[in-house]
């Protein structure tokens, strides 16, 4: 019998993941368009949420198992939870700043966008606002870190550490649904990889998530607002410029710390990716056709959010 010796691409499932969540989101953000406010659409939207999430995770757990949950949930010490808060302080800063050129007057402080799918921050009571946190954030948080720093980092750990932060946070930059979120949901996906691989705890990357997400649903509004007025624009670029530079320094020192750490406890290195190998592995990743039509189906929805 002949053998096959036809090669594998190791990096063909997370695309197929990502597809059906793509498609659906997409489509649910082109539907909907009024920002939910009431209680029914809370609901309504968690359990879109969790469906579309859940059962691509659900496949990929029958697919591959569980066993490699065990190196994404590493003990949480005082170092890991000082560096999420840090990695969470530059997201913000970075956020302020992208928002403030790229958006300016259009930005509707009112409004929270996730997915696409609008809810209203225009609330009138505590309970209205939970209810706008949980739904937009906490679940939210949770499935990405599981999905896109869980799942999409441990299927790209083939092409070593910086392609696959790099490719999960590209794929999660898609979830913005529009080409304008897509350079800052990118650099978030960066960020909140780098948490994971430093800290080794998912959680980590859910607290940083979520201590950003709070940001933006109650006190970007007010930075925005001093970022973008003539008056008041210059000095607030420039102290957040100042901010942002000395986050960044305390940022790279709690990593640098942490690699230290690691270097002197000799923790086995992550796998790293070769001069030889690196054309062969960019071109398994690019020449993924499943890629390309969530590419292809990202750029219609985008393009759709520009008339609708």
């Amino acid at each position: 019998m002949r053998e096959n010796n036809q090669r594998q691409n190791p990096f063909v499932l997370a695309p197929v993941l990502m597809l059906p969540i793509l498609v659906f989101l997409g489509i649910a953000s082109v539907i909907i368009g009024k920002p939910l406010e009431k209680n029914i659409s809370y609901i309504i939207a968690t359990f879109l949420f969790l469906f579309v999430f859940i059962m691509p995770i659900v496949f990929y757990f029958r697919l591959r198992g569980g066993k490699w949950l065990s190196s994404c949930f590493a003990s949480i010490s005082f170092r890991s939870v000082v560096f999420s808060v840090s990695a969470a302080l530059l997201m913000m800063a970075h956020s302020v700043a992208y928002r403030s050129f790229t958006l300016g007057d259009f930005f509707d402080y009112r409004i929270y966008t996730i997915y696409g799918v609008p809810f209203s921050l225009d609330v009138e009571s505590f309970g209205a606002f939970i209810g706008v946190f949980f739904v937009g954030g906490v679940v939210p948080a949770l499935l990405e870190g599981v999905f896109f720093r869980g799942i999409f980092m441990h299927e790209y750990r083939f092409g070593g550490v910086v392609l696959s932060i790099f490719m999960s946070s590209a794929l999660y930059a898609m979830m913005g649904m529009d080409f304008i979120s897509f350079p800052l949901y990118f650099l978030n996906g960066i960020m909140l990889s780098a948490v994971v691989f430093l800290t080794k705890n998912l959680f980590c990357s859910v607290l940083t998530h979520l201590i950003y997400i709070l940001f933006v649903m109650l006190g970007e509004k007010y930075l925005l607002f001093l970022a973008i007025e003539t008056e008041t624009r210059g000095v607030m670029l420039f102290l957040l410029f100042g901010a942002w530079l000395t986050i960044a320094i305390f940022f790279f020192d709690a990593a640098e710390k942490i690699l230290r750490k690691y270097g002197e406890n000799e923790q086995p290195k992550p796998i790293g990716l070769s001069k030889r190998n690196c054309f062969r592995v960019c071109y398994d990743i690019l020449f993924v056709p499943m890629l390309w039509i969530d590419i292809f189906c990202f750029s219609i929805i985008s393009i759709l959010h520009l008339f609708f």
